[in-house]
Parts: structure tokens; C-alpha cells; sequence
């Protein structure tokens, strides 16, 4: 599953997605401008902050799907209160759930992490999936997340140690007389092409996590149907 996920997002990402780095910056904006407006009702940013990264992932989604998003697209959840309700709802449920599981001593964190790759998929179950409650998501999303969580996690921390080592050996090269100013510009170019794509590449993973996990789903729907 790991080669095949960055295999796509690689390939993916070779097509220049500028308007796909735009927009997730976009979201990031208008998170920070609706938190300083909230100013003493922090509540404001984090609702914004669970909308905005939700309509991020479902773009993310869109793109490796080929399908076309727009500036708008980042508002599709706020055209009803009741899509707004839904999305907070249902995803604020899922964090709860991940934050009581951290609050256990000394493997609370380990099973938080767990929990947090369970509900994985709650985003695209309470954006693509109405006939399912909110309460029901993160239930769903953690059956459909069994013999899958190792993969997600293997996909994500594959990215995170890879950028580590690279800017890490880059760093080390520096430190050489003569050429190692080099090594320490494009370390700099590194640094900065993380910090700035680096969320991207990320939503493009989970994206792509999803729509394997997906597809694996309806394929065993429909050998259930056809037995």
C-alpha cells in the first residue's frame, strides 16, 4: 500500500498542483483572520479551524480524483447551518474520543495516536456519506479502518522521517570547507519546500489512504451482495 500511495501522490504532485497549494494556504488565512476576529471567543477559530481543514482534505481528495474545485469549493460546508452542524459535530465527537483515550496513564498517547488513525476517516464520511449519523462516523470509519491503520501510519511517517534525514544530512555537508555553502543553500530551499508543500503532500497521502481504504470497502460490499 505505502509504494502505491507515493507512487499516485509523486505522480500527482509532478503536474505542479499550484492551485491546490494555493487554496490550502487560503484555508490557513482565513483560519488565522476568523481567530483574530474571534479575539475572546477562541471557539470561533477552532470551528473555522475544523471547517477549513475539512474542506482542505475534501479538495486534496478532489484533485487526486481529477475532479475540479475552485476557491468555493473550500465553502461547499458552510451553505447550511446544518452542514456546518454536521461537520463540527461529527468531528468534534471523534476528538473527544481521542482526547479521552490520551488521558490514560502512561499509554494514554499510544492509544490516542490509535484512535486518531481509527477515525482517520470521519471528514469524508460526514461529507460524502449523509445517510450516516454523526455519532455513527467515527464507529464506521473505525470498522473500515481494521487491517489498515499500520499502512496509514507507515504512509505518514515515511514523509515525516524522510524530510528529517534529508535536511538533516544536508545540514551535516554544510559543516564541509569550501562546498559547504552549497549544501547549506539547498538545505535552506529544502526547509522551505517542507514548510511550505509539506501540508499538501500530507492531505494528498490521507487522500489517497482514503480512497484505497474506499475502494477495498465497496469491493466487499459487492461480493456480499453477489453471495
Amino acid at each position: 500500500m505505502l509504494s502505491r500511495i507515493y507512487s499516485k501522490v509523486f505522480d500527482f504532485a509532478k503536474t505542479k498542483p499550484v492551485k491546490l497549494w494555493a487554496y490550502t494556504w487560503l484555508a490557513a488565512i482565513i483560519v488565522s483572520f476568523v481567530s483574530l476576529l474571534g479575539g475572546a471567543v477562541p471557539l470561533f477559530g477552532f470551528a473555522a479551524s475544523i471547517l477549513m481543514g475539512t474542506a482542505v482534505l475534501v479538495l486534496c481528495l478532489k484533485a487526486i480524483r481529477g475532479e475540479e474545485f475552485t476557491s468555493a469549493s473550500l465553502f461547499d460546508n458552510c451553505k447550511s447551518w446544518e452542514s456546518v452542524g454536521r461537520i463540527i459535530g461529527g468531528r468534534l465527537w471523534a476528538m473527544l474520543f481521542v482526547f479521552l483515550w490520551g488521558l490514560i496513564p502512561v499509554v494514554g498517547p499510544i492509544f490516542a495516536i490509535i484512535r486518531s488513525y481509527e477515525y482517520r476517516l470521519v471528514p469524508y464520511i460526514l461529507v460524502y456519506e449523509p445517510e450516516v449519523s454523526i455519532r455513527d462516523a467515527r464507529l464506521v470509519s473505525k470498522e473500515r479502518t481494521k487491517g489498515y491503520k499500520w499502512d496509514m501510519f507507515s504512509c505518514d511517517i515515511v514523509w515525516v522521517l524522510a524530510s528529517i534525514l534529508a535536511v538533516a544530512i544536508l545540514t551535516l555537508l554544510a559543516k564541509i570547507p569550501v562546498i559547504g555553502g552549497i549544501f547549506g543553500l539547498v538545505d535552506i530551499v529544502l526547509i522551505l519546500a517542507v514548510l511550505v508543500f509539506g501540508m499538501v503532500i500530507s492531505n494528498l497521502i490521507q487522500a489517497e489512504c482514503y480512497e484505497e481504504i474506499n475502494a477495498a470497502h465497496k469491493a466487499a460490499e459487492a461480493d456480499t451482495i453477489g453471495k
